[in-house]
């Protein structure tokens, strides 16, 4: 069977400027032998072109296709079908992560205007947290600057989260806390070979969740965490460990803008 250009075109639902591209990299070879001086392709050129859809559909490039079909041995080929189904494996593991984080601001959405007035009971998974600083004057530690820099890397799994000891909420010694960068204890599996004396670990566990709204970004003061202790404590409950804070929303609201923090409370 042989076709000209517009036919072949329609049949493999590729642009006559594709097919002509893969012609330069000789890839199909059209006969223009006939009277009127009409290109003509066969049964052959018709294969090679579905086959260049293929890689393509596999998302490799124009280019990496014609190379593919072309200049590839057996072994070359199964060397970049490999590569390219673990990049893919790795697009795939990033999108999870994404979906994940997605459902988790979606949870701290939903049940915003409750944790506003009251708590959640929740059951958070571990996290791993590399100290920026204390209180709102940022500093890196030595060695911990390379670690921090490597994890932002893996956004959307990474957040900032402040650490507020449990001593000083509750007025035991001068109120203090630290902001670092914090990773949840699934993805820590991203990240091997990481200085592990400078991450610290707050276990899966049972958290009072609540929201504390502010209209400015200045430091945490004790009172800030006041009605979440009473609501804890009048429910009979006892904090067990530090607070771990995270910006969850920025909004503007009748004019004013709000920034909203999620607290998460052991208890």
């Amino acid at each position: 069977m042989r076709y000209r250009i517009g036919e072949i075109s329609r049949l493999v639902d590729l642009p006559t400027h594709v097919i002509r591209f893969y012609e330069t990299q000789g890839i199909v070879n059209p006969d223009q032998r006939s009277t009127n001086n009409y290109r003509h392709y066969n049964s052959l050129d018709v294969c090679k072109l579905l086959n260049s859809k293929l890689y393509r559909s596999l998302g490799f490039s124009l280019a990496e296709s014609a190379e593919l079909i072309n200049n590839c041995s057996h072994e070359q080929v199964k060397q970049r079908l490999t590569r390219r189904a673990a990049r893919i494996d790795e697009a795939i593991a990033d999108l999870q992560r994404q979906r994940l984080r997605l459902r988790e601001l979606q949870s701290y959405c939903e049940s915003l205007e409750e944790c506003l007035t009251g708590f959640h009971v929740i059951e958070r998974r571990g996290i791993y947290w590399v100290a920026e600083g204390k209180r709102e004057d940022l500093f890196l530690e030595e060695g911990s600057e390379e670690i921090i820099r490597h994890w932002m890397k893996k956004l959307p799994c990474v957040y900032f989260t402040g650490v507020f000891p449990a001593e000083a909420l509750l007025g035991e010694k001068d109120f203090d806390y630290s902001w670092g960068i914090a990773i949840n204890e699934e993805d820590m599996e991203h990240f091997p070979g990481e200085k592990m004396s400078l991450v610290k670990y707050f276990p899966h566990g049972r958290y009072a969740h609540a929201v504390i709204e502010r209209e400015d970004t200045h430091e945490f003061l004790p009172q800030h965490f006041s009605g979440v202790l009473q609501l804890i404590a009048q429910n009979g409950m006892k904090v067990k460990g530090a607070a771990l804070v995270q910006l969850i929303e920025i909004v503007r609201e009748n004019g004013r803008m709000l920034y909203r923090f999620g607290v998460s409370v052991p208890v």
